[in-house]
């Protein structure tokens, strides 16, 4: 009975272990305020010739030009995404039925890696996180600036 006691013990410990560093990973990346709520996707077609499934929800940050998404199990691990954006990248509303959990009007931007191109969806509110680096995304629907009279450009 002993040996049993035993194993079960030390998987109760392993799993309060993991999911005490899930937390404090989790807790530390949220709070540096660089660090927004995303869900990813790639953009490569399906077999079945549906859009790609939206990734489980999941925190993210800009650093320079590259995307720290925090993965794996139990969101412990950092995949590292050096990015540029996609060509005519725009930042796209999307609704509620295309992405969930990222509120009433999420927001997308298509932007391409090495191995493809990936789409990252927003909440509305978190469009400034969104574009990171690239802040001409961001403001690519804005209509063009007055111009004076007499003016060269």
């Amino acid at each position: 009975m002993a040996p049993i006691a035993d194993a079960v013990a030390a998987v109760a410990l392993t799993a309060v272990a993991l999911a005490t560093a899930a937390v404090v990973g989790s807790a530390r990346f949220a709070r540096d305020q660089r660090s927004f709520r995303c869900r990813i996707r790639s953009c490569r077609p399906t077999r079945s010739g549906r859009d790609p499934r939206w990734r489980r929800p999941t925190q993210a940050m800009w650093v320079h030009d590259v995307l720290l998404v925090r993965s794996g199990f139990l969101r412990l691990g950092i995949t590292v995404l050096p990015v540029c954006p996609a060509l005519g990248a725009r930042v796209q509303s999307l609704t509620r039925t295309d992405v969930r959990r990222l509120g009433r009007h999420p927001l997308a931007l298509r932007l391409t890696r090495t191995g493809g191109v990936v789409e990252i969806a927003v909440a509305e509110d978190r469009r400034a996180e969104l574009v990171g680096p690239f802040l001409v995304a961001e403001f690519s629907d804005l209509p063009p600036a007055p111009r004076e009279k007499g003016s060269e450009l």
